[in-house]
């Protein structure tokens, strides 16, 4: 079947900042397949990525379902949505059981499944893969992790036209959800402990999440309110990573993410944990990698970087390199394409 005739549902969780990173891809296949058509349905409330989503031309819906069956009157919501869709591939970006055998009775037997974590970032439960889909990873540790048998697509991102000077700049930058996993107390404590070396250096936290009003007490208990700032939430975060000397990426558990790959992208040198999918994107010559919760060597890493401004230059070009050799978006919309048109040759 001509993928020109491929209708592809993308179901996601939430449409809040916290799936930004999902529906990046999302809209990187809607852009880069223009013979296929994506839709996207959130098992939610309408949020900032529906506006995103629907201004790239991208059909959104809208049920709102646990993705369960101990929620009956959300299940009952989604069959009766579901019903009148003529879908060819469900493509799904989490839920368990429930969610894939609703999709398959109801949609399409044909599904993939986009493993984006190994763990849950809510819960930090291990991620549970439904039987059936085809699986794509977005690292090899993910589908290791979790014992699953899939591809490996690593996320591609967009190599910005001009690059970060982080040879000149002292701007520290962090861009995550503000949740425990994220490690984000870790990165101001390191920074507290070389402030005073550095005193032209700032720290710039850009997010949100639950652990935002904790970082802002830590903040003002190491006395850095002129020195560390949380930045709020934004939309594009290409337009302040080019003014970031460093970017810092410290968690307990990752898959591969979109903030990494678009802080290297972007020409900046990375320190990071040694966790999931990051050692697959991050080599010796483009940053550091450290063990995670390991503080001494995120000083040590840090303190490198903020001292040696020819090290931050070579590195934050070498990222960049990387990213516009091995991680290009048209190579990872080629390779789902690839899944897609191998789904389309089986029945319905």
């Amino acid at each position: 079947m001509s993928p020109s005739r491929t209708r592809v549902l993308h179901i996601l969780r939430r449409a809040d900042h916290s799936w930004t990173s999902i529906a990046t891809v999302v809209q990187s296949l809607h852009r880069l397949q223009p013979g296929v058509r994506h839709e996207v349905l959130f098992l939610a409330p309408p949020g900032a990525l529906s506006l995103r989503l629907s201004a790239e031309g991208v059909s959104v819906h809208h049920v709102s379902w646990s993705g369960s069956f101990r929620d009956p009157a959300g299940w009952l919501r989604f069959m009766r949505w579901a019903w009148k869709k003529r879908i060819d591939i469900v493509h799904l970006h989490f839920g368990g059981k429930s969610l894939a055998l609703s999709a398959r009775w109801i949609l399409s037997s044909r599904r993939v499944f986009s493993l984006h974590s190994s763990h849950s970032e809510d819960s930090g439960e291990l991620c549970k893969v439904p039987a059936g889909p085809a699986v794509i990873g977005i690292s090899e540790h993910v589908l290791q992790v979790t014992k699953t048998r899939g591809c490996v697509i690593h996320t591609g991102v967009e190599v910005p036209g001009v690059p970060a000077e982080p040879g000149s700049s002292n701007r520290i930058g962090v861009l995550c959800r503000l949740v425990k996993s994220k490690r984000v107390d870790q990165i101001i404590a390191a920074f507290a402990h070389l402030a005073n070396k550095y005193p032209e250096a700032t720290l710039h936290i850009y997010g949100d999440g639950p652990e935002e009003e904790s970082l802002r007490q830590q903040i003002a208990a190491l006395a850095l309110p002129q020195r560390a700032f949380l930045q709020g939430w934004i939309e594009d975060p290409l337009t302040v990573l080019a003014s970031l000397g460093i970017f810092i990426a410290i968690s307990d558990f990752e898959g591969l993410p979109v903030g990494v790959l678009q802080a290297m992208s972007a020409g900046l040198p990375v320190i990071a944990s040694d966790v999931g999918g990051l050692p697959e994107a991050i080599a010796p010559r483009t940053g550091f990698l450290v063990p995670s919760q390991d503080h001494n060597a995120l000083i040590e890493a840090l303190d490198r970087l903020l001292g040696d401004p020819d090290l931050r230059a070579r590195m934050g070009k070498a990222g960049r390199e990387r990213i516009a050799n091995e991680f290009r978006p048209e190579e990872m919309a080629r390779k789902v394409a690839e899944i897609y048109l191998q789904l389309m040759a089986r029945k319905k």
